[in-house]
């Protein structure tokens, strides 16, 4: 019998794995890896820029400085009756003035000699808007100023809660004409009463805590004082229609009262660090649409497109945040030195850095700042050019109170000291500290600082080059001590 032979079967291999598969495998895993690094990172980074952005905050916070659109709400409502912005606004709403008259008083600080036209326009000016004059009269006796402006949300809508500050900026021009006309007709008394009302006009516009209205308080009192200049040196102190001596003295110590200035400068700063922290918060928790906010016809809301896209990069946000911050606190450092050379050694190499960042790179590391971190050394230095303007008015005042009783200006400053001024004001342009200028027999009299560059350059108004006489192109900063410059020079 024949056996048969039983073979075993073996199972066949597999195919064996092409090599493209062993590739893709390795790279899904290497993928994954990265990806897994990459959400770690990410992680990490978003951290770390919250924890540094929070701890800027903090420190604010523990300063009791003011970082959060609530902050600036006014700390308890103004009954209308007391609320001197709301008095501003009914004033302005009140006024009255025709085209001629506003040509006019476009020029109102320069005028020298007015027409017997000019004067019938001005005083129909004075009789139309008596409602006007007595409104602003009032705010002085009034305690507060809610000028209604709330920054809740103020990334979104800051464009609707400010209040126009043309308006406001007309009404103190009018006053200063008024001013003027008091002045030629050889009422004094009021004329004073009026420069007063242009300055508290500026304080109460300061309590609207914006750069922008700011710079206009700035704007009103260069105005203000240049009125002041075209009248003190034959202003009349006396009895009624004379300024009485009270009044002058009243004026000299608001001109020389810079604590609500300087307040109006701080705060306005920290409004703005308030509005750049409000856009990286709202960016940074999905409240604001960056992308949708800064485009066209734009709602500011955030997409799910955009909290997509916007999520991998977000730490960036609010990195540049930090930088901002930790900018405007120098910013605000410098608001706080005593003279402009000390504020331009903090300031300058601010700019400075921030001009330097590179183009492109620059845009991609600061989304934010690039387009919210306004340039603020003009500011400043605007500011600290107003300082000078009130102090040189100031003392011209006293020299004129001086005059009055010695029948002679002062050969020197120090001479007011103390029965005019407690002490000669400094120049907040000069880096050594020194006094404001006085050349009381110079060709033309002047008080004067010594401007941004901070170089005495005598007061001189006298331009060679153009063979004319020009100060508002001149380094030092000059206050006319009688009114106006001459006609022409005198020949030797």
């Amino acid at each position: 019998m024949t056996s048969t032979a039983h073979k075993i079967s073996t199972p066949a291999s597999p195919p064996p794995i092409p090599l493209r598969f062993k590739w893709l495998k390795r790279f899904l895993k290497l993928g994954g890896l990265v990806l897994v690094g990459l959400l770690l990172l990410r992680w990490w980074w978003g951290w770390e820029a919250h924890r540094q952005l929070q701890a800027e905050i903090d420190r604010i916070v523990a300063r009791g400085e003011p970082i959060f659109p609530e902050d600036f709400d006014p700390p308890e409502e103004i009954p209308d009756d007391q609320n001197a912005a709301l008095a501003f606004i009914k004033a302005a709403e009140a006024l009255t003035v025709t085209a001629e008259q506003d040509d006019l008083i476009e020029n109102a600080d320069s005028l020298e000699e007015l027409t017997p036209q000019e004067l019938q326009l001005l005083a129909d000016l004075e009789a139309k808007n008596a409602e006007t004059l007595r409104l602003v009269r009032q705010t002085r006796n009034m305690p507060g100023a809610d000028w209604g402006t709330r920054f809740r949300d103020a990334a979104i809508n800051v464009d609707l809660m400010m209040p126009s500050l043309a308006p406001q900026r007309q009404l103190c021009r009018v006053l200063g004409a008024i001013a003027i006309y008091q002045h030629h007709t050889g009422n004094d008394e009021q004329a004073i009463e009026m420069f007063r009302d242009v300055l508290h006009g500026a304080e109460v516009m300061d309590q609207m805590p914006t750069l922008i209205s700011h710079l206009v308080v700035l704007a009103i009192d260069a105005l203000g004082v240049s009125q002041i200049e075209r009248v003190t040196h034959d202003l009349a102190i006396g009895d009624s229609p004379a300024a009485s001596r009270d009044a002058i003295e009243s004026l000299i110590a608001e001109l020389l009262d810079e604590l609500p200035l300087s307040e109006g400068l701080r705060t306005a700063i920290q409004v703005e660090r308030m509005w750049q922290l409000d856009v990286v918060l709202g960016i940074a928790e999905n409240k604001l649409g960056f992308i949708s906010n800064v485009s066209p016809g734009g709602t500011g809301q955030t997409s799910l497109t955009e909290q997509v896209l916007i999520f991998p990069i977000k730490p960036l946000f609010e990195m540049d945040g930090v930088v901002m911050i930790r900018h405007m606190n120098q910013i605000i450092q410098a608001c706080e030195q005593p003279n402009w050379p000390a504020a331009d050694r903090i300031i300058k190499p601010l700019e400075q850095e921030w001009e330097a960042s590179p183009g492109a790179l620059g845009k991609i590391k600061h989304p934010v700042s690039n387009w919210m971190l306004p340039s603020l050394g003009r500011t400043v230095a605007f500011h600290h050019d107003d300082l000078a303007r009130r102090r040189m008015a100031a003392i011209a005042l006293a020299i004129r109170l001086y005059e009055i009783d010695h029948g002679r200006r002062p050969v020197e400053l120090a001479e007011l000291v103390p029965d005019y001024l407690d002490e000669v004001p400094r120049d907040p342009m000069a880096p050594d500290g020194a006094t404001i200028r006085y050349r009381p027999q110079a060709e033309v009299p002047v008080l004067y600082s010594v401007g941004r560059n901070g170089i005495d350059d005598g007061g001189l108004v006298w331009d060679e080059k153009g063979k004319k006489y020009d100060r508002h192109n001149r380094r030092d900063l000059v206050f006319l001590l009688d009114g106006v410059l001459p006609d022409r020079r005198v020949a030797d």
